[in-house]
């Protein structure tokens, strides 16, 4: 544990300024603020817009209920009465563009459709809040930060997701960084106080003392931030120290948490460290998934085991 307290100790110059990173946050909704309640009314008011309405194809309207977080749409069929083979993605789909997907989405309500015929069972699709989700999983081509003025030495690529903005990091160690609708993920360097190999990087990080949740929550500035999680993982091949934790802000009056997960990547004399932020509770949910995509496709091109 020699060199854990002085890596430690220095590991703020390699974080990013969270308070320059909440410029790229976007302040929206930060938790479900519809009660059950809320969610019966809008039940009600639903029902008396569709009962007796023609919705074509055969389905009438017929009521609209809530149980819970669940919005249940109710509809009267004929009997030979049939889905669209595709009916689940195209109502998710017509969800995204009218608008009504984010809301589901972030107020985590599910939505069942029910359709009722007179002599056989009822046929039912049910969405959950999570399958609204913006998020798009596929990744884009690698991109390499070989040669880097910031890259210190370092021959390392990373794929990143399709549709996010690939930019130049802020400060001396964020290399690169993606960006898409106020989340980010950066790609950051710094110099290591010895060189590890595999084997001391795991002995001498695999158990974590105190000194890792202060040096990553000191950068919460005096607020308190938690610490969700914290670990010893792989990644490329090389020990990494995966860590989730979130940070209390607040910005233009607006009070807030900004979650993050990292992983602090023990290559050689070097760290590299990913981070992905997000600044909406429900979202960040999924986008941890993404990011744990995005790090598992990183690559040291020129070492091999």
């Amino acid at each position: 544990m020699k060199y854990i307290k002085k890596m430690f100790l220095n590991l703020k110059s390699l974080l990013p300024n969270l308070s320059i990173s909440l410029i790229f946050i976007t302040i929206n909704s930060y938790s479900t603020t519809l009660t059950d309640d809320d969610i019966k009314k809008i039940a009600a008011q639903a029902s008396v817009q569709m009962s007796g309405l023609d919705m074509g194809s055969g389905a009438v309207g017929r009521q609209v209920i809530s149980m819970g977080r669940n919005l249940v749409f109710q509809y009267d069929v004929p009997d030979d009465w049939q889905p669209h083979p595709n009916a689940r993605r195209d109502i998710i789909s017509n969800s995204k563009k009218n608008g009504s997907a984010e809301r589901w989405f972030n107020e985590k309500i599910d939505i069942s459709f029910v359709y009722f015929k007179k002599n056989s069972a009822p046929v039912m699709i049910r969405i959950k809040s999570r399958e609204y989700s913006s998020i798009n999983f596929d990744l884009g081509e690698y991109i390499s930060i070989k040669n880097h003025p910031k890259s210190k030495g370092i021959n390392f690529k990373i794929q990143p997701p399709k549709d996010w903005l690939i930019e130049e990091g802020n400060g001396p160690n964020t290399v690169t960084k993606f960006t898409y609708k106020g989340n980010t993920f950066s790609v950051m360097t710094k110099e290591a106080p010895t060189f590890f190999s595999k084997r001391e990087a795991r002995e001498e990080f695999s158990d974590l003392d105190g000194l890792f949740s202060d040096a990553l929550l000191g950068e919460c500035g005096g607020l308190s931030g938690r610490m969700i999680s914290n670990s010893m993982v792989t990644i490329a091949s090389y020990p990494a120290v995966e860590a989730e934790y979130g940070c209390p802000k607040e910005m233009a009056g607006v009070k807030f948490e900004l979650f993050i997960v990292s992983w602090m990547i023990f290559f050689e004399d070097k760290v590299v460290m990913l981070m992905g932020m997000g600044g909406n509770e429900v979202e960040f949910q999924e986008l941890k998934k993404l990011y744990s995509l995005i790090a598992v496709t990183s690559s040291f091109p020129e070492r091999f085991n």
